[in-house]
This record gives C-alpha cells, structure tokens and sequence, in this order.
C-alpha cells in the first residue's frame, strides 16, 4: 500500500504519543494496508487461475478479487461521501477485471482510497449515520462490517488453498 501519499510511512501506527495506541483512524488504515498487501500478493501468486473454484456454484478467486474491489469503492465513497466510481463489481456492478496486472492495480488502488478516506475521518465523522445494503449503521459500523467480511474472504481462500492442497485439519472449509 502507498501509505507516502497519506502522510504514513508503510508500517507506521500513527503519530500518536509514545506508549499511546493509534487512533482509530490510523487503526482502520493500518488494517486496509494489511487487507492490501495480502489480497494483492494472493492475486499475484494465482494469476493465470482467476477462474478457479473451490467448488461448483461457489465464487471464483476472480469474482472474490472483483467483490473486494467492489466493496473499497463502496466503504470508500460512505467514508468521503463521493459517489463510488464504476467499474470493478460483479452482477451488473461494473465490469469484471481479469487481467492480472489490472487486477492487482485494482485492488491496490481500492484499497488506497479507502485508507485516504479513514485517514481523513474525525471522530464525529465516525459517528455519522450512512446506510449500508438498506440498513442503517455508521461510517465506523460500515467499515468495521465491510473490512471483518474481507478478512472473511481472506481466510476461506487460505482454507480452499489448503483442501486444494489435500489438507483439511478442521473438517470444514466454508469454501
């Protein structure tokens, strides 16, 4: 993630007093970087394999990608109040990418507007009503939501990897 345009050295908690945990703020962007480095490496290592399903009428590791992306520009426009770009979705959303560079820069740059978008946040910003999927919640309830449902995503495509692989050490895989 290129946390330099934010103001945020790559793994810097925040500007916060010594012996003082970050802000929430810096917390959230924080955890986009990570989401970033991780939902970006893993559509590096499975370029080519995009279409790849655990199994029969279940999401593709591209149509995953394309939620992610989907999903930042959503949380990025309830964060700045901007209408979301196009572009990046699925079922009529926007356009599915599926080049693995584009893919990539994709998900990079979701994920940098969602962290600008946190970063900008005041502590009564995170407290500003927005509606999500018609129901009511907060900017921070929003965030929260989208971005514990992307470590979600994260942790059944590290599951499916592994029964993929032959190994299934809980007896469920939620692939």
């Amino acid at each position: 993630m290129s946390f330099g345009q934010f103001g945020l050295a790559k793994g810097s908690s925040s500007s916060a007093p010594a012996g003082q945990p970050p802000n929430l703020q810096t917390a959230l962007a924080n955890d986009v970087g990570t989401l970033s480095d991780k939902f970006v490496g893993l559509a590096r290592v499975v370029a080519g394999k995009y279409d790849w399903k655990p199994s029969q009428g279940l999401r593709s590791a591209g149509d995953v990608f394309n939620l992610i992306v989907m999903e930042n520009k959503m949380l990025a426009g309830l964060l700045t109040g901007a209408a979301a770009p196009g572009g990046g979705g699925l079922d009529g959303r926007g356009t599915q990418v599926t080049d693995p560079a584009e893919m990539q820069e994709a998900l990079r740059s979701s994920y940098d507007r969602v962290a600008a978008g946190a970063l900008r946040l005041s502590d009564s910003d995170l407290k500003t009503n927005v509606k999500m999927f018609g129901r009511e919640t907060t900017k921070q309830g929003a965030a929260l939501m989208l971005l514990m449902d992307q470590h979600e995503h994260l942790g059944q495509r590290n599951s499916c990897d592994l029964v993929a692989r032959g190994v299934n050490h809980s007896g469920s895989t939620g692939c």
